[in-house]
């Protein structure tokens, strides 16, 4: 796909003087229902135009004379959802150095920037789903005072739902890879107290994604199951290499973390035929146990763990 039509749209945005007819507010169709109280009833806020041209939904609303909210959404596969998230940033890079403008925030699954024309500000957030790219563009006509405040850790805490969401609908590999903003979701849902929903979010990442550490700690401080939380620490200690989250399984396990202090320093009576393996920072150690005794299934060769000391360094 060379071009996103809808890029077109998104600077260009046409705010209307007067709404001359108004329909009830709806949201887009793309979007779930617990996405309408970033809508709110407190604004005069109206759907005035909605469209679909070459797989781009769009829904603008007014929002009193000088201000408006385009949000578009373009249905693709992976790839294509990923070039069209590049194709916004390259367009907005384009615009930002011929007008003022900044990017707020940038990860590989969203944006948040900001864009000043001659005539109108204009707030814009981008969120990539697993089928889809969602476009969000608040414009206000310059010297205005906005009505509407979007914010946007809200907005993708509600688009990090709609990821979870999709995402188990489409299974394993799909939940594997939306990891980091599902494990952003459930403590989303743990920080609003809904504790069981959010063990069932982690237990269904971690059923995909069990290298995620982080996913583990989450699960271990607020499930009551000490089986389960018991088998995240393990986990967690015999597999991690970060040494904070190997020190915080042990403690829950109640085990001294392995050290790579105590393993034999390297001498000249390491002799004979054998191969020896010198662990380098950061190593968890059980990891090297693992590899040695592998090895030596596969050569027949016997394997030495050492270290060096700090005359070899």
């Amino acid at each position: 796909m060379k071009r996103l039509l809808f890029l077109g749209t998104l600077l260009p945005l046409l705010i209307a003087v007067e709404v001359l007819a108004a329909t009830e507010l709806r949201l887009p169709s793309f979007l779930p229902e617990y996405y309408r109280p970033i809508f709110g009833s407190d604004r005069p806020l109206f759907l005035v135009n909605q469209s679909a041209t070459n797989g781009v939904a769009q829904f603008i609303y007014s929002i009193g004379a000088n201000e408006a909210l385009s949000v578009e959404s373009f249905n693709g596969d992976a790839p294509a959802c990923r070039s069209a998230f590049n194709n916004i940033l390259a367009h907005l890079n384009q615009v930002m150095t011929t007008n003022k403008g900044d990017f707020v925030e940038i990860t590989e699954t969203e944006l948040n920037a900001q864009v000043a024309l001659t005539n109108m500000s204009q707030t814009l957030f981008v969120f990539v789903l697993p089928q889809a790219v969602n476009i969000w563009t608040h414009s206000v006509v310059a010297g205005s005072q906005p009505q509407l405040h979007l914010d946007f850790r809200k907005t993708c805490a509600l688009a990090d739902r709609q990821r979870y969401e999709e995402a188990l609908r489409e299974g394993n590999v799909s939940l594997g890879s939306w990891q980091k903003t599902i494990r952003r979701y459930a403590k989303d849902v743990l920080d609003a107290g809904s504790k069981r929903e959010a063990l069932a979010i982690l237990q269904n990442l971690l059923a995909t994604s069990p290298f995620d550490y982080e996913a583990h700690f989450q699960f271990i401080e607020n499930t009551s199951d000490l089986a389960a939380a018991t088998n995240s620490a393990k986990t967690v200690f015999k597999n991690a290499e970060n040494r904070d989250q190997i020190g915080r399984a042990a403690k829950f396990l109640v085990l001294e973390p392995p050290n790579l202090d105590a393993i034999p320093l390297l001498s000249t009576n390491d002799t004979g035929l054998e191969v020896v393996l010198i662990p380098l920072p950061p190593c968890n150690p059980w990891l090297l146990d693992e590899a040695a005794r592998m090895y030596e299934r596969i050569t027949d060769v016997p394997v030495k763990i050492r270290r060096l000391d700090s005359e070899w360094t």
